[in-house]
């Protein structure tokens, strides 16, 4: 499901417009689990279970809050800035 220009959610076999909004059905949840793509390969990370506060707590940290990537510290063009011809 999108949400604007972000998607909110993958829901396998869902191929039509649901009978439900999901955006209230996330609003009540109080747990998540978080499964990993790659599930069926040797080495995937196991699907993990976080309370709302958790998951909560886990996004406004940011992408990749924890993670460094050896690119993290190469400036990054701004897309707004007009480019000279």
């Amino acid at each position: 499901m999108r949400d604007g220009s972000a998607w909110v959610a993958l829901v396998p076999g869902l191929d039509r417009i649901p009978d439900f909004n999901l955006e209230q059905e996330l609003e009540a949840a109080s747990t998540f689990v978080l499964e990993p793509l790659n599930a069926g390969e040797k080495n995937a990370p196991k699907p993990r279970t976080l309370a709302r506060e958790e998951l909560a707590a886990m996004v406004s940290a940011g992408p990749g809050a924890g993670h460094h990537d050896e690119h993290d510290d190469e400036p990054v063009a701004d897309p707004t800035a007009k480019q000279s011809r």
